[in-house]
């Protein structure tokens, strides 16, 4: 069950760096959740919160 919990983070973190590396004018929590196609930064956000 641990997995499921792992998978998340790991998917987010991947297209966080997707989104810092793209050829974006600004890089904000914004630009990377809609780049990403999500609808706002708090997954980002908690994401970069919580990553320790």
């Amino acid at each position: 069950m641990a997995g499921v919990w792992l998978a998340e983070p790991r998917v987010r973190m991947r297209r966080y760096v997707s989104g810092l590396v793209a050829g974006l004018e600004r890089k904000n929590g914004w630009t990377l959740a809609e780049h990403v196609g999500e609808g706002s930064p708090d997954g980002m956000q908690r994401l970069l919160r919580w990553g320790d």
